[in-house]
Parts: structure tokens; sequence; C-alpha cells
């Protein structure tokens, strides 16, 4: 871990407890509507509104991190991500909901989570621990999911919230376990068209989060259309965690838009599946297989091209900027998905969509590979 390995278990600590919240959200819906007494709508608007400040807080927590401030901005957005979900627990009504699993988590999100992480790690082997971090994070809704639902029968989902927001308030401490600020390497030589390739990794993080935003909201409901048992869409989600942390490994190594174009060349291969194959149970855990082993594994690869780009001095502010676009593109997916059920009963058009894109992003980091030459 080259020299810091407290410091890269830290990180990888601090990202498994920030997305634990994250991944018991689905399991805590219903018994969380009838403790609470609000409207699936207030809901819907609360995650909807965590996205929006996730990815705008993303951005001034990198910037801070880079400046030095990664354990103070990890440690107050800890106890921030936690007061939160301590409000979420004990609301009454949905000012109070949205308040607190929208306003308060989306900032904790945004400050303890990849942003501050990668700037405090960025000196060093930067890939294997981006790799590492990220293994991490995929491995929180693998293990999560369980004991969520183990606290959901026994206590309810007041008290599971109240469990959470405990395991959130510990990234305060582990924040401390961060390294000080340190000189970084000098950046490399310009190359030339690098701002062209940087827009592209902008929009392929944006295309990203329209794509797992897409494919979160709508497998369910569609292999449910489609007739397949609970337990072939259950062992589905669980191969997607189980292959998002196995695709942590694409990140260690390779020359980073080469493997970004494979990620998409994955992505598209998985929507096609299920567009335009019989969805029969192994197609459909082949394709949910495909879409977990790239979930994650565009970030640290973006992360890696631009640093071959422009060094590491703005890493956490450039994480930040692609976190923002991955967050609006989740929700424009949510938005998308609504009205084209509305107009044709099925997610078809949304995934025809998904699949051009990722298929012209795969091209696209193709050719900017071949351009540049580009390794690691």
């Amino acid at each position: 871990m080259g020299g810091k390995p407290l410091a890269v278990t830290a990180g990888a600590l601090m990202l498994f407890l920030a997305f634990a919240p994250r991944a018991a959200m689905p399991y805590l819906l219903p018994p969380y509507l009838m403790a609470v007494g609000i409207e699936r709508e207030s809901f819907a608007l609360m995650q909807n509104v965590q996205l929006l400040v996730w990815g705008v807080s993303a951005i001034l927590a990198g910037l801070l991190a880079d400046r030095g401030h990664a354990r103070l901005v990890a440690a107050l957005a800890a106890l921030l991500y936690a007061s939160g979900l301590v409000l979420l627990a004990t609301a009454s009504h949905s000012s109070a909901v949205i308040l607190g699993g929208g306003v308060l988590a989306g900032i904790g999100l945004g400050g303890t989570t990849f942003p501050v992480v990668f700037a405090a790690l960025a000196g060093g082997p930067v890939r294997r621990r981006l790799a590492i971090v990220t293994a991490a994070a995929a491995l929180s809704a693998l293990f999560v999911t369980p004991a969520v639902q183990g606290v959901l029968i026994e206590a309810g989902a007041r008290a599971t919230l109240l469990t959470l927001a405990a395991g959130v308030a510990l990234i305060a401490p582990l924040a401390l376990l961060l390294p000080p600020p340190s000189s970084h390497p000098p950046a490399p030589e310009t190359i030339k068209g690098r701002s062209l390739i940087l827009a592209i990794l902008v929009v392929g993080a944006a295309v990203s989060g329209f794509q797992t935003g897409l494919f979160s909201a709508t497998l369910g409901v569609t292999l449910s259309d489609h007739g397949l048992a609970v337990e072939v869409i259950v062992t589905a989600l669980l191969l997607l965690n189980l292959f998002n942390v196995a695709g942590a490994a694409l990140t260690a190594t390779g020359a980073p838009l080469r493997r970004l174009s494979l990620v998409f060349l994955l992505r598209a291969i998985a929507f096609a599946a299920l567009l335009w194959l019989p969805l029969t149970p192994v197609v459909v855990l082949g394709a949910a297989s495909a879409a977990g082993l790239v979930w994650f594994a565009a970030l640290p690869l973006a992360i890696a091209a631009i640093s071959g780009l422009y060094g590491t001095r703005s890493i956490g502010f450039m994480t930040g900027i692609l976190v923002c676009g991955w967050q609006a593109g989740a929700y424009a997916a949510v938005l998308f998905a609504v009205d084209t059920y509305g107009w044709w009963g099925n997610y078809d058009r949304a995934f025809e969509s998904a699949f051009g894109l990722a298929l012209a992003l795969a091209l696209g980091y193709a050719a900017a590979h071949r351009g540049t030459h580009q390794t690691r």
C-alpha cells in the first residue's frame, strides 16, 4: 500500500460506513413509511434532494481536501451525516425527512466519500489505493444488506436508522487517521487534446450515473413485469454487488482510457441483453454480473486518467466534479425512467438510450486511448 497501510485502511472503512445507509434504503422504505406516516412521494423527494446536495457538496469537499483539510472536512461531514440520520429516524413530518435524509445526509456523503478519500491518498501508488477503497465502497452493499434486514426484523426502521447513524459517526475518528498534507509529484507534460479527453471523462461520469441509476431504479420492476421469480431478482442483485467488488481489480492496472472503453462496452452488452434477448434466468444473471463488474469502476479509472493528464494536485476537486456529474446523471435517470414508463408502459426506450450512450463512450474512449497512447 505504498507505506500508508493505516491511512488506506481508514479510507476504506470510511467509504464502507458512508455507503451503508445508501445500501440500506431500499429495504428501509416500506417499514419506514409505515412508522413515520409520510407519503412515498416525500421519501422520493428526500432521495432526489440527497443526490443533488451530494453532488454539489462533493465539489467543495474535494477542493478543501486538495488544500490539506481532508481530515477536518471528513470529520465534520461525518457528524452532519450522523445528525441527518438521527433526524430521519426521529422525524414525524416530511420537512424533517427532507432536511435530515436529503440535505444533511447529502452533505455528509459529499464530505466522507470519494473526493476527500481520493485526495488524502493521492501520493504514491494511486491506482492501487483507489482500487482498494473502491472495493470497500462496493463491499458495503454486500455486507450491510443482511445486517440491516436482521435489525429491521428485530427492532424496526427507526432503530435501524439510529444504528446506521452510529456507524457513520465512526467516520469522524477514522478521518483523523488520514495522512497529513504531502507534496505532489510534478505535473506531467502537457498532452495534446487533454482538454477534450477531460470533457469526455466528465460526460462519462454523468452517463455512468444515468446508467447505474437507471439499472437500480428499474431492474426489479422490469424483471417482475416479465414474470421472473423473486429468487431470480434477489440473486441478480446479489451478483451485481458481488461483481462490483471484483470489478475494483479492473481499476488497479492497465491504461485507464482503454479500461474505460471496456467498462462501457460491458455496460452496452448488459443493456443489450436485457433489451433484445429472452429474459431467462441465465440472461438476467449474466447481465447483472456484467453490470456489477463495471458498476463503480468508471470513477477510479477516470481519476487515474486525469492524474495522468494533469497530475494529482487537484485530484479531490476533479473527483468532486465527476461525482457531481454522476449524481446529476442518476437524478436524470429516475425522471427519465418514470416518463418512459408512463408513455410506453415499459423501460425499453430508457434502456435503448443507456445502450447507445454506452456504445458511444466505449468507442470514444478507445479513440482517445489510441490518440494519446496513455499508459500507467
